[in-house]
């Protein structure tokens, strides 16, 4: 009986033992599994806030780099002026007093920091761009003078037109010889040369009057917006166009050329439709071509 005793409390005592052991690691195991649950909740709170923090701190960034009319301070307005003339586009994207001036560059985007390019092709115009440059030193980078927005490269012949004067300047000038202005300018200048016996293929340089064809350097419009000008997509660029009918060459090369085409976000154009070319595209394609690339596209006249 005494022997049976000893034995229940040796067995009562080591299920008292297990039963402590047991306790003390479900205690334990409460424990830890409590600091992990507490440790996980704080690592979600510091995720979470670490997270607002960058968010915060990339919209204060953003919001730094915005000026007060919601325009990217880091971003280039560049103004291209293809067929500048005598500059006058340019001074109508200039002064905002102008309604025109909207329609060469939104009126939010600063005019002071437009950088401006302008390629004329007519001699006649080159002195009147020299000085328009010099007074606006920092706003015009480059002047492209006898110099036509091509699409290639090359030495090119320009027809020049005499007759067609807006004050002392020719408006119809083009890389085109079977246009109205030119042929008119050539038939009065052969009648002209004939009642003085003159030879029609002078080229003295003292009496312009005389001369109807020169030569101009074309440019490829796309390695100049691309490489001279260093145009990058984020950039806000017009592109400007009164080439006098070679527009319907220069714009289908432009849309083939994706990189080109997707830098210009606004396209300012004159058509020309009296230009005697072979047409890829009329008018019609040519601006529902370039607007379905998010070109804006704004009829010039």
């Amino acid at each position: 009986m005494l022997r049976s005793s000893k034995k229940n409390f040796i067995l009562f005592d080591g299920f008292r033992k297990i039963s402590l052991l047991s306790t003390a690691f479900l205690v334990l195991f409460a424990i830890g599994f409590t600091t992990l649950i507490i440790v996980f909740i704080n690592y979600i709170r510091y995720a979470k806030i670490h997270n607002i923090s960058i968010i915060i701190n990339a919209n204060d960034n953003k919001q730094e780099n915005m000026n007060e009319n919601g325009v990217n301070k880091n971003q280039r307005y560049i103004f291209i002026d293809g067929g500048a003339n005598m500059g006058d586009t340019f001074l109508l994207m200039f002064d905002i007093s102008y309604k025109q001036s909207k329609l060469l560059m939104p009126l939010n985007y600063s005019r002071y920091k437009t950088e401006s390019y302008l390629i004329e092709a007519n001699p006649y115009f080159n002195q009147t761009l020299i000085n328009l440059k010099k007074h606006y030193i920092n706003n015009i980078k480059r002047i492209e003078l006898q110099t036509a927005l091509y699409i290639k490269n090359e030495n090119m012949k320009f027809f020049l037109d005499n007759i067609n004067k807006g004050g002392k300047f020719y408006l119809g000038s083009s890389l085109i010889s079977d246009n109205e202005a030119y042929t008119k300018s050539k038939a009065m200048q052969n009648e002209k040369l004939q009642k003085q016996n003159e030879n029609i293929a002078t080229n003295n340089n003292n009496n312009n009057e005389k001369v109807l064809e020169i030569a101009v350097w074309g440019i490829d419009i796309c390695n100049y917006i691309l490489e001279t000008i260093k145009a990058k997509i984020d950039d806000y660029v017009v592109l400007k166009m009164d080439i006098e009918g070679s527009e319907y060459e220069v714009l289908p090369f432009i849309f083939e050329n994706k990189l080109c085409l997707h830098t210009i976000d606004r396209l300012v154009v004159e058509f020309h439709d009296y230009a005697k070319i072979d047409k890829k595209y009329d008018q019609k394609q040519l601006i529902t071509m370039f607007q379905k690339e998010g070109v804006e596209v704004i009829l010039w006249d």
